[in-house]
């Protein structure tokens, strides 16, 4: 029958309650039964709970899950029934990994190897754990036990090993890894859970570990993978509010070999970026996919963007590319950050504090005036009427600078440049090829005739790499 069976091994009748409540408000569909299997008796381990409520279910898709979990993705019922729909998929979860070796905890392995997130309920305050990095379904060889959900079929052919992991340990690693040698398993990002407990790893489950290698020795250490990268490092923990919406945010620019120069020290400080909910995506438009794979090594993704002889062709073809992305994942908001634009940590959630459609950072560029080099800042108030599709403008001036308050501007740049969805729908990115400007100009035009306003937080000041360039600008804007 179809639908989702939700079982769950209680031994405390607050939280079994707790977790009914929260799936009654968040599953968002008719067709499901809650199955807690008790054992405030301690009668039964993990694993033997499990095929109990398995033996008992009446749905075709089993959901497996602690009873101190709670859902917080809304209507998540149909989204794992969606992903049911394709007929290879054995398992899924919110967190796992792609490698086991069978000496450590599948999380210990570290990125880029952990994939998944879980909201984690600690003495100090919620903390998001996001083990990997590029937040779309990944293939995983085994999945973490706060949730697992598979098929009736599956779970009641495998069956959790309930004589070998008789306690609370390795009984999911152990059933998800007898999965994926059979079938798909995945770790989807679609779906967010609380977890209340951060796990337990005394003397007993390093016994639970000899057992697990003991039964396994003869594929450990296992993977799917074709290549096993050597490079590994840790995940990233965000501080995190359940009760807080948190808009999702594509980070990203078009780029090219000319920016390699600057590639280690942006991808330290996109991955660096202190707000929980965004993604990375650069669009590589080189004459050929060697810098697109210099940048895969540093686990960023990346798409591969039309090559053109005109700069400004390649440029708006991609940064185009990154536009239909960014609507295309349901993102709330797109980040231009260029690659030579290092901004500071929070900005994300600080240019988010203002709930303006559009709004910049603020970074410099050289400009010669009267044979002297000064440094300008790429954000722009009115300063007359106007001429030529936009009104006089002179930058802002140093005490607004220097304010650190959020300012109306008439133009900027797109270094660091916050773009609300409602104007991705409205505004493609373009040039004029009667006319010596790049696209930047030509999007605040456009902004201008839609008579949507832009900002500037003057408290972000972003790092530019204007000194040294290993490249002539008039090598690039061909």
């Amino acid at each position: 029958m179809k639908g989702i069976s939700i079982i769950t091994c209680s031994r405390n009748l607050d939280l079994r309650k707790g977790l009914l409540e929260n799936i009654k408000e968040t599953i968002g569909i008719k067709e499901y039964e809650y199955i807690a299997v008790d054992n405030t008796e301690n009668k039964h381990s993990l694993a033997s709970a499990y095929n109990q409520g398995s033996a008992e279910s009446k749905y075709s898709i089993l959901c497996f899950v602690h009873e101190d979990a709670r859902f917080l993705t809304q209507d998540w019922g149909s989204i794992v029934l969606k992903k049911f729909e394709d007929t290879s998929l054995g398992a899924l979860g919110v967190a796992g990994s792609t490698y086991i070796p069978g000496d450590k905890a599948w999380f210990a392995l570290g990125r880029p190897f952990t994939q998944g997130q879980v909201v984690h309920k600690l003495p100090r305050g919620e903390q998001l754990d996001r083990y990997g990095e590029a937040r779309q379904d990944t293939g995983v060889v085994v999945l973490d036990g706060v949730c697992i959900v598979t098929t009736q079929k599956i779970a009641k052919e495998l069956q959790f090993d309930e004589k070998t992991f008789d306690k609370f340990h390795f009984y999911d690693i152990d059933f998800t890894l007898r999965i994926a040698q059979k079938h798909k398993v995945i770790v989807t990002y679609d779906l967010l859970l609380q977890h209340a407990s951060p796990g337990s790893f005394k003397e007993e489950w390093k016994q639970y570990l000899n057992k697990f290698k003991e039964k396994h020795k003869t594929i450990l250490p296992y993977t799917k993978l074709k290549a096993v990268p050597a490079a590994t490092g840790k995940w990233k923990s965000y501080s995190y509010d359940s009760t807080k919406e948190y808009p999702k945010v594509l980070v990203g620019c078009p780029t090219s070999f000319h920016k390699e120069h600057c590639l280690q020290e942006y991808v330290r400080a996109v991955k660096s970026l202190t707000y929980p909910n965004y993604d990375i995506l650069l669009v590589d438009n080189s004459p050929d996919d060697k810098y697109m794979e210099r940048i895969r090594k540093e686990n960023i993704p990346v798409l591969k963007g039309p090559y053109y002889e005109g700069a400004r062709d390649r440029i708006v073809a991609s940064r185009n590319l990154l536009r239909e992305q960014a609507l295309k994942q349901g993102c709330d908001y797109l980040l231009s950050l260029e690659q030579d634009v290092i901004p500071p940590s929070d900005s994300v959630e600080r240019m988010l504090q203002s709930q303006k459609e559009v709004i910049t950072g603020i970074y410099f560029n050289k400009v010669n005036e009267k044979g002297v080099t000064k440094l300008t800042p790429l954000a722009y108030k009115i300063s007359g009427q106007k001429k030529d599709e936009l009104p006089l403008m002179k930058p802002l001036s140093e005490q607004e600078l220097w304010s650190n308050k959020v300012v109306e501007v008439i133009s900027a740049g797109l270094g660091c440049l916050l773009i609300h969805k409602n104007v991705l729908k409205k505004i493609t990115f373009r040039y004029d090829p009667e006319k010596e400007a790049f696209d930047d100009r030509f999007f605040f035009i456009d902004l201008y005739n839609q008579k949507i306003v832009p900002f500037a937080d003057t408290s972000i000041k972003c790092k530019h790499f204007i000194l040294n360039r290993p490249y002539k600008w008039e090598d690039i804007k061909k």
